[in-house]
């Protein structure tokens, strides 16, 4: 069984430019899930249509396109891609006839198998918790310092922002009952000590951020993982 949890919040900003999928199913008899974060590029204008763009992509793919892939795995993952491909073009679009430059980074995380793939472009995470120790599964960080300022920049998302986009693909082949999956954007786990996150639900996140005074918008998904083998 898939336990989730769901939070988003503008924070200090004027708008929230994050966008979400969260959804489950039952697909054979097992239980399937795709589990999504998109970040508008801030600096950028109408991030938030750019995430929406993304997030309805991933929604379609799992709904109309998923079904039909999951039992070949090559299949299933190139289609994935063809997302993040679709949504690259699909943004760029936007961004033309509305001669405006806009991005998103996209994070996705799907269980079914008893396992979990990511796929990954941009700054977001995806963290996994077990036995009280959270692990980062998100393994490249798409952002570099400019000068000195400590001010960092985005290398990797979709859109207009830049003419090609790399994906960082992750798998976790076996998930185990109790374990505990975390997809949020960098507003809410960026500078988040790896020992608060084993320590904390979603709702305890937030309230780490908050007191710690971030200004972005956040945004999280709490995946439980129960009742494997049943």
């Amino acid at each position: 069984m898939l336990k989730t949890k769901t939070r988003t919040e503008k924070n200090r900003r004027a708008d929230n430019e994050d966008s979400f999928v969260c959804i489950k199913a039952k697909m054979d008899g097992s239980d399937v899930g795709v589990f999504a974060v998109a970040d508008g590029v801030g600096g950028l204008d109408k991030g938030e249509e750019a995430s929406r763009i993304a997030a309805e992509n991933v929604d379609y793919w799992f709904r109309n396109v998923y079904p039909f892939k999951a039992q070949d795995t090559l299949e299933m993952l190139t289609s994935l891609s063809d997302v993040f491909n679709k949504s690259h073009k699909d943004i760029r679009r936007y961004g033309k006839d509305n001669g405006i430059n806009t991005a998103t980074t996209l994070t996705v995380g799907l269980v079914s198998d008893g396992g979990l793939v990511v796929f990954h472009a941009g700054d977001a995470s995806v963290y996994l918790v077990r036995d009280g120790k959270a692990d980062k599964v998100t393994k490249v960080d798409y952002r570099k310092q400019i000068g000195k300022t400590g001010k960092m920049a985005l290398t990797n998302c979709l859109g207009t922002a830049i003419d090609k986009f790399s994906i960082d693909r992750e798998i976790v082949e076996t998930l185990q009952n109790g374990d505990r999956i975390f997809v949020a954007t960098d507003g809410l786990v960026d500078r988040i000590d790896g020992s608060d996150i084993a320590e904390n639900d979603l709702d305890g996140l937030f309230e780490i951020a908050v007191r710690e005074g971030r200004k972005d918008n956040m945004t999280g998904i709490q995946i439980d993982i129960t009742g494997l083998g049943e």
